[in-house]
């Protein structure tokens, strides 16, 4: 288990080395990387070269540009110094499993250097008779430690409550993004909220990558920009399954009419303004901060995600800890909090215990692994289907989960259709 806290050398120089190595990663993780922070003599010089570098240019200096930065912007005396610890920032080794530890870490790490500068700038001030200055300091650290805005509600104030009460049902509907599912849309008040989180559930090879995939594709007829991440199957599956669905072509009809499918795609690019990006992931290999920075290079790129996608929860690493339900319970709390952070709904889907693969219908007690997931998600989809109706390509949708409703109501009906990657919502006469 690691430390609550690190801020050891060894962790600090593992930092240095990966803002100089991938300009992604600094990218993402740059507000967690002040140059006050180091405790290491001369580091933090080394820090704000790098900043002033990446500020200068939009990437990072690799060691040997460093180096050359350090030679021509310092005294030689200082210059050697710093020469010294840009070696010990060489051999400090950044595997696949160190930098994972050190995404882990470093908020924490920001977090306590925060604190601790601001304490060493109050305590100053104190000893100066500055209650002022002391003040501003602690009160800098505590917002250091606060999420999000200030989007904190006063019930009493006047022009919140008419703000409140201007809002209509239709006002609700706009905010979210339609599933294009009629009777879901209806059952979550026009479609998948903001900062909330949505999960199908499903027994294994059932369609549940198939109904993430058309809960994507639908969005994207509503303008969205979806962000697809898959840590089971490759991009290119996955963004075959998406043309499929888009063109109603099967894989082999594109393979053979490529001018016709062109054309499709042509046509909708100019009809709908929504696009998908697609992030491929190796299963277990991401946290969920690995999403949020790509979510962020993403947005330094233009693309501002409006919907994500996560095939799927089970399959995201898992932090270290005793007890493997409450592990599976912080990522599910780590998906939803990045539904909150970026003020997107979030999909995603999780595996039924062995005997819900049996079951005509699921419920949330069928939910494997943990009941984390079923108690922090807002909504539940079940995927129910006997083997007749396997047979028949029907398949029943149960909102057995809804925070904004009832749950438990009457069966959605979907025609499914895998060759073209399509779920269609039918009538059925009971």
């Amino acid at each position: 288990m690691p430390s609550e806290l690190d801020l050891s050398e060894e962790f600090q120089l593992s930092l240095v080395h990966k803002m100089c190595a991938d300009v992604d990663w600094m990218t993402a993780y740059r507000g967690f990387l002040k140059a006050e922070y180091a405790t290491i003599p001369g580091l933090s010089v080394l820090i704000g070269e790098i900043h002033a570098f990446y500020d200068k240019y939009a990437t990072t200096p690799e060691l040997p540009v460093l180096s050359a930065i350090v030679n021509r912007n310092h005294p030689p005396q200082v210059a050697a110094e710093l020469a010294l610890l840009i070696e010990r920032v060489k051999g400090s080794e950044i595997s696949d499993s160190r930098t994972a530890y050190i995404q882990e870490r470093i908020r924490d790490f920001s977090l306590a250097s925060e604190y601790r500068t601001r304490v060493i700038e109050a305590a100053q001030a104190i000893n100066a008779n500055d209650l002022t200055g002391a003040r501003r300091s602690f009160e800098a650290a505590l917002s250091h430690g606060q999420l999000g805005t200030d989007d904190s509600i006063m019930l009493f104030d006047e022009k919140s409550i008419r703000s409140r009460v201007a809002r209509t049902v239709e006002d609700d509907a706009r905010e979210r993004v339609p599933t294009l599912l009629p009777s879901l849309d209806k059952k979550m008040h026009g479609g998948s909220d903001k900062r909330c989180l949505h999960i199908f559930l499903a027994p294994p090879s059932r369609g549940k990558s198939m109904g993430l995939v058309n809960i994507g594709a639908n969005a994207l007829y509503a303008g969205a920009n979806v962000l697809h991440v898959t840590n089971e199957m490759s991009a290119r599956k996955v963004a075959a399954r998406y043309e499929m669905k888009l063109s109603g072509m099967t894989y082999e009809e594109i393979s053979g009419r490529m001018p016709a499918f062109m054309e499709k795609m042509r046509k909708f690019r100019s009809l709908y303004k929504g696009n998908l990006n697609i992030k491929e992931y190796p299963a277990r290999s991401a946290t969920v901060l690995d999403l949020e920075t790509h979510i962020r290079l993403l947005a330094r790129k233009g693309f501002e995600t409006t919907l994500l996608v996560v095939d799927y929860v089970d399959e995201l690493r898992r932090p270290a800890r005793d007890n493997e339900s409450y592990a599976i319970g912080d990522v599910v709390a780590a998906l939803r909090a990045l539904a909150t952070k970026f003020d997107v709904p979030v999909w995603t889907a999780t595996q039924t215990q062995r005997g819900g693969l049996n079951k005509p219908r699921l419920d949330m007690d069928d939910v494997a692994d943990s009941w984390e997931k079923a108690k922090i998600s807002d909504v539940m989809v079940a995927m129910c289907q006997t083997e007749k109706e396997l047979t028949d390509s029907i398949m029943r949708w149960y909102l057995i989960k809804n925070r904004d409703n009832a749950p438990y109501t009457k069966p959605i009906y979907m025609r499914t259709n895998f060759k073209i990657a399509s779920f269609k919502e039918i009538h059925v006469e009971l």
